[in-house]
């Protein structure tokens, strides 16, 4: 995410959130995650340290991202100290593309995904694979008022509830591992051929992940599948985008 004049921000694909220097706190004794909304806290600066490795600079400080004592275990933390030209204070920039493969985009992905829904109180049994949406409206995610920062709004919604539905098929053998990549504002329900498999409660401003327990996975079936999600909204601004894929980190 190129922020102009060589600087960018260094944000999670899995939480949507960009790393961050403690409210520009200098110096910091280790980094965070925050929503990207941009400040100088969140501007980093790579500068060739040898071949493919960098050195990740902190604007304002001017100090390097440093993993303390060089440990190589996990949840070592992050700091900030002056340039000592040391390999822990070198980094490999790497892209890895498919990090999280939807079944069903989200709005990130090209034009997101098309969806029925309504904003009406739909009858029992209206997030079940067998369900007549026809007379549902259709629209493409994500769905929304409001929002900014990085959340795409493709088609509006602004009453108190939306309920919306998308088929998806699956061949054999099904997914033993599946995620849903959602962003919200405010409460939301995920449901898997009617099956319940993520409640959130409140609103973020970016995408979390969360696994599809065992149950969602036996609702699973060869041929169509449906995802269904309800989301409700007590004030502006209001959100709703839901993707399910398979994250892993080859």
């Amino acid at each position: 995410l190129d922020l102009g004049g060589g600087w960018y921000a260094l944000r999670s694909p899995m939480t949507g959130h960009c790393m961050d220097v403690n409210d520009s706190y200098q110096p910091s004794p280790n980094l965070v995650q925050w929503d990207c909304w941009m400040p100088s806290s969140q501007k980093f600066q790579a500068t060739c340290a040898g071949y493919d490795e960098w050195r990740l600079v902190a604007n304002g400080s001017g100090d390097l991202l440093t993993v303390d004592g060089a440990s190589t275990s996990d949840g070592a933390l992050i700091t900030q100290t002056t340039d000592a030209d040391l390999g822990n204070q070198r980094w490999l920039i790497e892209s890895q593309a498919n990090v999280f493969v939807p079944l069903v985009p989200t709005a990130e992905v090209g034009s997101g995904n098309l969806w029925k829904y309504t904003t009406s109180t739909p009858v029992a049994g209206w997030n079940n694979l067998a369900f007549d949406d026809t007379s549902w409206s259709q629209g493409d995610s994500g769905f929304g008022q409001g929002e900014g920062g990085q959340l795409i709004m493709r088609t509006s919604w602004t009453t108190a509830d939306i309920w919306m539905r998308t088929t998806f098929t699956l061949i054999s053998p099904l997914p033993t591992n599946l995620s849903i990549r959602m962003a919200y504002d405010e409460d939301a329900e995920v449901y898997l051929n009617g099956v319940l498999v993520r409640s959130a409660a409140g609103w973020i401003t970016g995408y979390d992940l969360s696994q599809v327990d065992a149950a969602g996975l036996a609702a699973l079936v060869v041929g169509d599948n449906t995802l269904a999600v309800h989301c409700h909204n007590t004030t502006s601004p209001q959100y709703i985008d839901v993707g399910l894929g398979v994250y892993s980190w080859p």
